[in-house]
């Protein structure tokens, strides 16, 4: 999961960096201004790099709801999980290639600001995904999370060893201040750079081929490893009789009965979660059954 997350932080700046390239210096619309008309010029030139994109799957819909759109939470499955992640990869697929091989001179507003507009379906799709694979689990949401992980962790070293985009980025970098890019924008053009050059940018074919399986393997260790975290979390251990509980904290108590109610068992469930192990080692009197949830 936690290469997962970098890969992810990773991909979105491999593309907002790509925004330089061999011909006009210029930082586009925005070039250093900050004004409410340059920012509105820029939002507009970025939209128009990437290719309009209706998607079909339902849990690639834009969410609706509260606090700006909430996960549809009722309608996820594994099976639709999967179609929706498949979907998203090659949606976000399309934007990369958009921006990596726009014919237009490179802007920061044409490859950097656009950035922050592309693969919009896949943010979505991942969080969701992320959610189900590292707190939900199960044998279904495992079999899902063993076949796409391996996909999601190709699809960013597509990113990272897309030399089109790398030149554009070391580009723009190598040629901030003839852009007239302003301290935010050259500092981040340079991490973008450097994301790139310790990603295997650099490499040439057979190195980069390399980097790929490593990264694979990577990407399949930790999968399977979160796998057995979550297995792990979802195991409890049955406190038969309320004497068990002595100097446990009321707010514990209740939550012990409802874990156990949600899981169909007679007594109290202390799970075997650290917001669960931790008040029953550090409160309850029974030393042996203290002793018996830890292990």
């Amino acid at each position: 999961m936690q290469r997962r997350q970098l890969l992810l932080g990773g991909a979105g700046l491999f593309v907002l960096a790509g925004c330089a390239g061999a011909g006009a210096m210029s930082g586009g619309a925005m070039s250093g201004d900050l004004s409410p008309q340059a920012l509105a010029a820029e939002a507009a030139e970025a939209r128009a790099v990437l290719p309009m994109q209706t998607p079909r799957a339902e849990l690639l819909q834009p969410w609706t709801g509260p606090y700006d759109g909430t996960p549809p939470w009722d309608k996820v499955t594994p099976a639709k999980l999967r179609e929706a992640m498949m979907e998203a990869i090659e949606l976000a697929r399309q934007d990369v290639a958009a921006v990596a091989n726009n014919p237009a001179p490179p802007t920061f507003a044409n490859t950097m600001a656009a950035q922050e507009l592309w693969g919009q379906p896949l943010d979505r799709i991942v969080n969701i995904y992320s959610v189900m694979t590292g707190n939900i689990g199960g044998d279904e949401y495992d079999a899902v999370d063993t076949e796409l992980s391996p996909i999601l962790s190709g699809f960013f070293d597509e990113i990272s060893f897309n030399d089109a985009l790398f030149q554009r980025v070391k580009t723009v970098a190598d040629n901030a201040d003839a852009m007239g890019l302003n301290a935010q924008q050259k500092r981040l053009a340079e991490r973008a750079r450097d994301s790139f050059v310790r990603s295997g940018a650099n490499l040439d074919a057979a190195g980069k081929a390399e980097l790929g399986r490593i990264n694979t393997a990577l990407s399949n260790a930790f999968t399977r490893f979160g796998q057995k975290v979550v297995a792990d979390e979802n195991a409890w251990t049955v406190i038969p009789n309320e004497a068990g509980l002595a100097g446990l904290p009321d707010s514990n108590k209740a939550a012990a009965a409802a874990a156990a109610r949600t899981r169909n068992v007679q007594g109290w469930a202390i799970l075997n979660t650290r917001s669960a192990v931790d008040p029953f080692l550090t409160f309850a009197d029974d030393r042996a059954l203290r002793q018996q949830v830890w292990t």
